[in-house]
């Protein structure tokens, strides 16, 4: 007569077991619905989610890029020639692509413009400067880019001044 019964700590075990799965099956379920209500009734757009502890990554899509990171007052005193030109950028948190978010003021030239972003990729916020008012110079390729340093440089028609924020 051979004895097929286990154990009773090797059926705890497999209680455990079964229960850890469980938990991990509903909290796997929760963060799906929470990502779903996220999206259907709220508007957000993750383009990710992690569930089981594997990171899911919806294809095509793009999370929006905010000014978030260069938000805030920079400035810089430049040597140009015989003269100094100060220049002071202000820019606001939370701004999209396709929004004006901020002003550039150079008092001394005197030119100050709204900065219409254009484009955000990676460190580099291309913008168009719009609304001028003063003796502002042409329209070139314009863009601010973030170092890891924290500094901002602001480029102008491949003039660059290195900014630092206030």
């Amino acid at each position: 007569m051979s004895n097929t019964s286990t154990p009773i700590g090797e059926d705890r075990e497999a209680r455990r077991e079964k229960n850890r799965l469980i938990e991990k099956a509903l909290t796997g379920i929760a963060g799906l619905v929470l990502v779903l209500i996220l999206v259907l009734f709220l508007g957000a757009k993750p383009c990710s989610a992690t569930v089981f502890g594997i990171n899911f990554r919806i294809p095509g899509c793009e999370e929006e890029q905010t000014t978030d990171p260069i938000a805030g007052t920079w400035a810089v005193s430049a040597g140009q020639g015989n003269s100094t030109v100060d220049i002071s950028i202000i820019i606001v948190e939370g701004c999209k692509v396709g929004h004006v978010c901020g002003t550039i003021n150079l008092p001394s030239v005197p030119c100050q413009a709204s900065l219409k972003i254009r484009k955000i990729e990676d460190a580099r916020y291309d913008y168009d400067a719009v609304d001028h008012v003063g003796a502002c110079g042409p329209v070139g390729v314009e863009y601010l880019e973030l170092k890891n340093d924290g500094s901002l440089i602001y480029s102008y028609n491949g003039l660059q001044r290195t900014l630092r924020r206030k």
